[in-house]
């Protein structure tokens, strides 16, 4: 699973093979944070993605309202992780966040073509890259169960795509400028 982890990884990296400037990477998340998410705290309580606008945000309130619930998605994987909560409470954590991202990114390829945004192919095709290895992790995980290897790995591969993903591709949204009323850029 591993080798599956840098292939994946591999295809989306855009800027740097270690994290993406700027933006948002874990962090040690702090006590009232953890409790607040309703977790305990304690030492293993890091890598959660925090969004930030300002590092983050496309220009369109839409996709950033999707990659903020996204986040949130991914937050709550990290604390059920954390926790070590079984197949009962993963498997549908799993099943929202392959739906919903097929979802988010139709939507998000439909505006960047609205929009004639140059990055638009790459972001198409990074987006079949990614639920294609997500279905390879996904499927792995059914196979073996919810190990803590398997989970730490599909966390660990949906936080850095995301964020990676957010920050160098979906950024480009910004400087596509507007094409159409429909879905307002620089909002």
């Amino acid at each position: 699973i591993a080798a599956e982890l840098r292939e994946l990884m591999s295809a989306f990296r855009t800027e740097s093979p270690t994290s993406t400037p700027g933006c948002p990477t874990g962090a040690e998340i702090h006590p009232d944070q953890a409790r607040q998410a309703g977790m305990q705290p304690g030492p293993r309580q890091q890598s959660f993605i925090q969004w930030d606008p300002e590092r983050m945000a496309t220009g369109v309130a839409s996709i950033d309202e999707q990659h903020q619930e996204l986040i949130s998605r991914i937050n709550e994987l990290h604390a059920a992780i954390v926790r070590s909560a079984g197949g009962e409470e993963i498997e549908p954590m799993l099943n929202f966040l392959a739906d919903y991202t097929k979802k988010h990114f139709a939507h998000e390829e439909g505006v960047m073509e609205e929009h004639v945004c140059p990055s638009r192919s790459a972001n198409r095709a990074a987006h079949t890259r990614f639920l294609e290895g997500f279905g390879r992790l996904v499927t792995t995980y059914r196979a073996k169960g919810p190990t803590r290897a398997v989970l730490e790995t599909l966390k660990k591969t949906v936080e850095e795509w995301l964020v990676n993903h957010i920050c160098t591709i979906d950024r480009k949204l910004k400087d596509c400028g507007r094409r159409s009323s429909t879905h307002s850029l620089h909002e």
